[in-house]
């Protein structure tokens, strides 16, 4: 009876678990007047306590019903339009205009004429050259469009041709049936897109930085883990540089030590070993508004070595670390109180309906969450003995061994 409560006990020590640290969060939403798609702003503080993919995250209606929502990531898209102006010779003749444009020789098919408005019909023909003294055909004997503004006083005449890359081109326009077009200026438009992607600065709670023999270690502690999507350095010395930079993390792995494991029980000796997983380089080249490093590191510490040789290390004024923004997407009723939640990790992701993404107009209002609170903590239990740790690690072996020496003692009292 007391082997099979010894083999019980140290059941419960081997394969009983502690319990994880759970901060569960609620935030409140401001007052809805119109229904409707409203996005929700995610602060850094939330999307530190709650898991990294937000999958723990609840929008409740007051009866504790759930909302359905989108996780969306704060960017923006937006696009630049130029007109880029040739240098253009115009000369009038008897019967023609001729217009002498000079280009920088990039494939080409079209270009525009800035023209005042003018209801007329005319032919033209269009040649290519590379020393303006030597001419080819591009385009003969073609009828210009009549694009005519009927809101400015102004229009453009868009002459589109074969690709090409002259750097000169001739139009000739006839002039001998109507007088000749007022043109004002000729050349492209140039279209330009752009993608940003909004980030929250997040500050650590410290910052080491010591320079070593050929190195400059760095460690920034924070409040929470974070996906840290990059880190900016401002350096102010020496004026000229190049600097090979690592982000690594510290892997302890464990060793027991001791030949007599129940008197060398719960002595170990950790051997911890350093894992590059980022390199890039700090150059003074690229300085503009601060060294933007990319990081792609999902952790509570960064840290960091910069190697100097045998230089001068680097002013480091200051480090700014980014995360990427998020924002909720959900319809919304007035009149209704609704409370953020996040931060139980016992949560499976929702799986809501999102049939309505089809209908989320393309500017909706976006709101702040307010009043964090914390409603509810577990700690983790107090740092566990050396002789538990000893029986977690070894526990299984001695009950094994418990189970053959009463299997043994039963044959020989049998066998007697």
């Amino acid at each position: 009876m007391k082997s099979k409560l010894w083999i019980f006990f140290l059941y419960l020590v081997c394969f009983s678990g502690q319990a994880k640290e759970r901060n569960i969060y609620k935030a409140s939403l401001p007052a809805i007047k119109e229904k409707g798609f409203y996005a929700i702003d995610l602060p850094w503080q939330v999307i530190g306590e709650a898991q990294p993919d937000l999958s723990d995250i609840r929008i409740l209606e007051k009866n504790r019903k759930e909302i359905p929502y989108l996780v969306k990531e704060d960017t923006e898209q937006f696009s630049t339009k130029e007109f880029e102006t040739f240098l253009t010779k115009i000369k009038s003749k008897r019967l023609h205009t001729e217009i002498l444009l000079e280009t920088a020789g990039n494939p080409l098919s079209s270009f525009i004429l800035r023209i005042k408005n003018a209801d007329v019909k005319k032919t033209a023909c269009l040649q290519g050259s590379n020393d303006s003294a030597h001419w080819f055909a591009v385009k003969d004997r073609f009828v210009l469009p009549q694009p005519y503004n009927q809101t400015q006083t102004e229009a453009e005449l868009k002459i589109d041709f074969p690709l090409s890359d002259y750097k000169y081109y001739l139009l000739s326009i006839h002039d001998s049936i109507s007088s000749p077009l007022n043109i004002i200026a000729a050349g492209k438009w140039n279209h330009s897109s752009y993608f940003k992607q909004n980030e929250w600065q997040v500050f650590p709670m410290s910052t080491q930085i010591t320079d070593k023999e050929h190195t400059t270690e760095i460690t920034l502690a924070y409040p929470y883990h974070y996906y840290f999507s990059k880190a900016v350095f401002f350096i102010s010395f020496p004026p000229h540089y190049n600097r090979q930079i690592s982000f690594f993390r510290i892997e302890p792995t464990e060793r027991f030590q001791g030949k007599k494991l129940l008197r060398k029980a719960g002595i170990r000796k950790e051997k911890a070993i350093q894992v590059n997983y980022k390199e890039g380089y700090l150059s003074s080249e690229e300085y503009e508004d601060g060294l933007a490093i990319d990081v792609n590191q999902y952790t509570d510490t960064l840290q960091m070595s910069i190697f100097n040789g045998d230089d001068l290390p680097l002013q480091i004024d200051s480090i700014k670390t980014c995360i990427n923004r998020f924002y909720l997407v959900a319809y919304l009723l007035p009149d209704c109180t609704y409370t953020l939640t996040y931060g139980d990790d016992r949560l499976s992701p929702p799986v809501y309906d999102l049939s309505f993404t089809s209908y989320i107009p393309e500017k909706i209002e976006h709101l702040s969450v307010k009043d964090i609170q914390l409603v509810a903590q577990e700690n983790k239990t107090n740092k566990s003995n050396p002789w538990i740790v000893f029986l977690k690690k070894y526990g299984i072996w001695i009950i094994i061994g418990i189970v053959i020496l009463q299997i043994l003692y039963m044959v020989k009292k049998n066998m007697k």
